[in-house]
């Protein structure tokens, strides 16, 4: 898979031509899949800057999410989309944009970080996005609580949301073992893939990446509901 990394949030000048520009990044991308023999074009809805995305924020990536979908289908390729922006990142919501958008070319690239965090139970979530997902992206994480001292009172408030940090596959807080195993219930026979996009816990170093990707293939070898397949 080629990944995408864009944007269908609207911006505030209006005479720039976002939406078009971030159509025209992905048909390059689905042009490159295409001539790497990739299949597959993983692709982001839109971020809410302002806490007020609105039916027509959501009908834009709803347009522009079919506009890719026309061009990459002449190339043989497929979009997934990841369940990592803020719009339509809820399972429901999700598996809501993509029967809006309801191009054949259009599945999911379902992830457990995102409703791992926002506390979604994994299995039934994984269950009921597998039919519709082409692969999904993993990684592990564990929670750091945040405190802010209150002099007055001699003590800490606790804030919100915890900060998350990367750590090797299986030492987190996701729940693997439930989220393969809805995927498989499911009938998930997609793509499973390793990435480290955040600070690791060890360093960046390139034994410390290699030691990293080692664990997650030792893990997915040891736990049979991650190879339906097999």
């Amino acid at each position: 898979a080629i990944a995408a990394y864009n944007d269908f949030a609207p911006q505030p000048a209006a005479e720039v031509p976002f939406a078009e520009v971030q159509i025209h990044y992905i048909t390059e991308l689905a042009r490159l899949a295409s001539a790497l023999d990739a299949p597959i074009v993983r692709v982001f809805t839109a971020y809410d800057r302002t806490g007020m995305a609105s039916m027509a924020d959501w009908n834009q990536v709803v347009a522009s999410l079919r506009e890719c979908a026309h061009r990459a289908a002449d190339l043989g390729v497929t979009l997934a989309v990841q369940n990592h922006h803020d719009l339509a990142v809820d399972t429901g919501a999700l598996l809501d944009l993509l029967d809006d958008i309801n191009r054949p070319n259009v599945k999911l690239s379902f992830d457990a970080w995102s409703p791992a965090l926002r506390g979604e139970p994994l299995h039934e979530a994984a269950q009921r996005a597998a039919p519709y997902a082409a692969m999904t992206t993993n990684a592990d994480y564990v929670r750091w609580p945040r405190y802010q001292y209150q002099s007055a009172l001699v003590n800490y408030e606790r804030l919100s949301p915890d900060m998350v940090r990367a750590v090797p596959f299986g030492e987190g807080f996701i729940d693997y073992e439930a989220f393969f195993a809805g995927l498989a219930e499911g009938g998930f026979r997609g793509v499973a893939n390793y990435e480290m996009c955040s600070p690791i816990r060890g360093s960046g170093d390139a034994d410390n990446l290699d030691a990293y990707a080692r664990g997650y293939l030792a893990w997915m070898r040891q736990h049979p509901s991650a190879n339906p397949r097999e």
